[in-house]
């Protein structure tokens, strides 16, 4: 079987085409992914910048809810007592049983 030279040049063509659509393709997901590096590398220095603080945000937010939910735990406990921790006043005399 002899080769055709004129197939041989339309394959040739045809295998430099997909190498060079291959090439771009890489080219193309090159560009796509220093896109998004960018974007990483602006919410890293966001990130680093706002730390202390949304750390803080965090904290008090936490402790906020603890508070409530303690409060809430309270009020389940002792439904006919109030939540308020206050001390009693000492300019008040305590009444007990036998003062009645």
């Amino acid at each position: 079987m002899a080769a055709d030279p004129e197939l041989e040049a339309q394959l040739r063509d045809a295998l430099k085409k997909k190498s060079e659509n291959h090439l771009k393709l890489l080219q193309n997901e090159r560009a796509t992914l220093q896109s998004r590096l960018a974007q990483v590398d602006e919410q890293i220095s966001k990130a680093s910048q706002s730390q202390e603080k949304t750390v803080q945000q965090e904290f008090d937010r936490l402790l906020k809810k603890t508070a409530q939910e303690k409060k809430a735990v309270a009020t389940k406990a002792n439904p006919g007592k109030p939540t308020t921790n206050k001390k009693p006043n000492p300019k008040t005399p305590a009444t007990t049983s036998v003062d009645k």
